[in-house]
């Protein structure tokens, strides 16, 4: 019990200092900031070593007590015996209960008795018994013995025991001795002398009977002292332990922490200068970067340029796709970029869809150009996002110091500048002027005034008649929109369109022209004009938009116009940018009833395998191909493409023609229908009807 208790206090104090460590862990990482998952599953195999360490340290505890106590077992077996035969070499069976105390041979034998207590300092007291006929034990010989060690045998218990004294103690041991057996006490027993552990040895006579039993006594206490250093040794050994292990688990904590530290810490520094969704340099970095080519450059007088890049059209891909789909894709631009340069050029990312690249050291601006055409050339290519097939472009400006500019703010707004310049065009790249400044003001300037034009009512649609080549009828028209600027005039739409596009406003713009193209032909075909079509051009951003048939179907019910007499245009790269989900809004918006058309063919990256499958009406052939024409080479073309349209079932039309000589090769051609100014400008609604009759008249002429 007494081993429990003590190893008890152990435990607890172990398991104290094992929950002090496990606080003191947890307020170093508090204090840095770093969450309690820091350490882990090392609390729980710390709590589990603890554990294992003390349940075999009792075990050990228990095991050193056990050697100590066979230990002083075989202490006493080897001394008791000794002594037994010596008390019978020196004649013990002499003694009777008839002796006197001062018989010089009993003397003899308790001052034999006294020198062995006084050379085996742990025996507390040694004697011999006697058990009588009648079965009662009493004392033979039993010197004094100095119980507390002080010199002085003062007390009754250290006193001499007289020869024949009883002894009514019933010890088990005792009994089996006076019956020959060598017996050796495991626990201590309680006396007239205290508490002992006892070693009872038969006495023998000179004729082999037995005439005694000699009793030792062991000193309890120092039994105890003993125990005691056992556990002592044992519990220092699994405290080294533990000390071992907890030291190499905090140095192992405080490393690892470090190594956290450390690592946050580069994270940290890495998050403060690069782009979290690219990975590449962000402005601080860039900035810093230019200003050190700045620094090497004034004192080498040397240049340097720099590249700034906005993707064309890429908030539609935002606006249709996501912007998780946008994300991906300007991963792939980031890696597409970083190509394109070599390890001491920069790429950057300012934010949104502007990309930088700094060209330290150039040396004239062929190497400028040459790295402008790499990335134009590069980013042409499809993008495979998920499983959209995405097409895009960009437009570059170009800055280059000290020619543009001696410091970073002048560079990258004077890169700016240039790249909306190449914007009006879009997959160019343009190298600043002076003059560039103000057109991008006007730019900022539309801007501006676009917000809010559509609720002023300021555009305004234009129609250009469409007819039939080969027998001049007029069969529809093409909507035009157009923007009366309150301070400009009439504008036409390249001028405003790709702001449109650029803002988000070509959702509402568009939105308005196909319901008021449509109000406008039902307003004719109710004035018994002939039942003419109207085509009516989709931008991108309107086409990707997941609800665009159930728009066409409103307005549609709205205007009351059936739809057969409403055709849609859509560019080459706006189908082709997503060819599958393309191809699903197209079947549903010719499942309507209305008719659609490819607008520009020929510039864009269609194949004859997608346009098999989508199912379109007609092909307009692109203008620059028209304005070949009388061109040998341009004749071929669009007589090539007027017999692959007509191979495919779909009609034709050419837009902008405008020399009678163009008309003639396209009607010996067999081009169906035509535009262009040979026939008559875009004009307002109130002039269109004028122009009816007068167009028809000048064909049949």
């Amino acid at each position: 019990m007494q081993t429990n208790g003590v190893y008890a206090l152990f435990v607890a104090l172990v398991f104290t200092i094992y929950m002090f460590t496990r606080k003191m862990m947890r307020g170093y990482l508090q204090r840095r900031n770093l969450p309690n998952s820091t350490l882990g599953w090392g609390p729980r195999l710390m709590f589990a070593a603890t554990a294992v360490t003390l349940v075999f340290g009792y075990l050990l505890v228990l095991r050193a007590e056990a050697v100590e106590r066979r230990h002083t077992q075989e202490m006493l077996a080897g001394l008791a015996p000794t002594m037994a035969y010596e008390l019978k070499e020196l004649g013990h069976w002499q003694i009777t209960t008839r002796t006197p105390p001062d018989d010089p041979h009993y003397l003899l034998l308790i001052e034999a008795m006294k020198n062995w207590t006084r050379l085996n300092p742990q025996i507390d007291s040694m004697y011999t018994m006697r058990q009588t006929p009648d079965g009662q034990t009493m004392f033979v010989v039993a010197p004094e013995t100095d119980y507390n060690r002080d010199g002085v045998i003062d007390s009754p218990r250290e006193q001499r025991v007289p020869i024949g004294t009883r002894y009514d103690e019933d010890i088990a041991e005792l009994d089996e001795s006076f019956h020959g057996r060598q017996m050796f006490q495991s626990e201590p027993n309680v006396d007239f002398w205290g508490e002992s552990i006892s070693a009872f040895v038969p006495i023998y006579r000179p004729d082999g009977r037995q005439d005694a039993i000699f009793g030792v006594d062991f000193s309890v206490s120092a039994l105890q002292d003993n125990l005691l250093m056992a556990r002592a040794s044992s519990m220092l050994l699994i405290a080294v332990f533990l000390l071992t292990f907890y030291s190499f688990y905090i140095m192992t904590f405080l490393s690892s922490v470090a190594r956290i530290v450390e690592r946050h810490r580069r994270e940290i520094k890495h998050q403060a200068y690069h782009d979290a969704l690219t990975g590449l340099p962000n402005r601080v970095l860039f900035k810093e970067r230019v200003g050190e080519a700045i620094d090497v450059c004034r004192v080498s007088s040397g240049q340097f340029a720099l590249l700034f890049l906005d993707l064309d059209r890429f908030k539609m891909v935002n606006d249709t796709l996501g912007h998780s789909i946008g994300d991906l894709l300007l991963v792939e631009v980031a890696g597409r970029l970083q190509a394109c340069v070599s390890s001491d050029q920069t790429v950057a990312r300012l934010g949104g869809d502007e990309f930088v690249v700094l060209l330290p050291c150039v040396l004239d601006l062929h190497e400028v150009t040459e790295v402008a055409h790499a990335i134009l050339e590069v980013m042409q290519k499809p993008f495979a996002i998920e499983e959209h097939e995405l097409f895009l472009t960009t437009s570059i400006g170009v800055a280059i110091y000290p020619l543009h500019g001696v410091d970073v703010d002048s560079l990258v707004q004077h890169a700016d500048t240039a790249m909306y310049r190449a914007k009006e065009k879009r997959n160019q790249y343009c190298v600043y002027e002076t003059e560039m400044n103000e057109v991008v003001s006007e730019k900022w300037m539309l801007e501006r005034n676009l917000r809010g034009a559509l609720e002023r009512g300021e555009f305004l649609l234009h129609y250009q008649p469409k007819l039939h080549l080969q027998t001049g009828r007029v069969l529809g028209a093409e909507a035009l929109v157009r923007w009366q600027h309150p301070e400009l005039g009439l504008l036409s739409p390249a001028k405003f369109i790709p702001l449109a596009e650029e803002t988000g406003e070509i959702i509402p713009l568009g939105r308005w022209v196909l319901r008021e193209a449509c109000r406008q032909l039902k307003a004719w075909h109710e004035q018994g004009m002939p039942e003419l079509r109207i085509a009516v051009n989709l931008s991108m951003m309107q086409f990707q938009q997941k609800d665009i048939v159930e728009e066409v179907r409103a307005v549609l019910e709205e205007t009351g116009l059936s739809p057969q007499f409403l055709e849609l245009e859509l560019t080459e790269s706006i189908v082709m940018q997503s060819p599958q989900s393309a191809r699903e809004t197209l079947m549903c918006l010719s499942e309507l009833g209305v008719q659609l058309s490819i607008d520009d063919f020929g510039t864009g990256y269609s194949s004859l395998s997608y346009l098999r499958s989508f199912p379109v009406d007609k092909l307009k052939i692109a203008r620059e191909f028209i304005h070949d024409i009388p061109d040998r080479e341009g004749d071929k073309i669009v007589n090539a493409v007027i017999q692959l349209a007509h191979n495919l079932q779909l009609q034709v039309i050419a837009e902008g023609v405008e020399t009678q000589e163009q008309m003639d090769m396209l009607r010996l051609s067999g081009c169906d229908e035509g535009q262009g100014y040979l026939f008559c400008h875009p004009v307002p609604p109130e002039e269109f009807a004028k122009k009816f009759q007068s167009l028809l008249e000048m064909f049949l002429v």
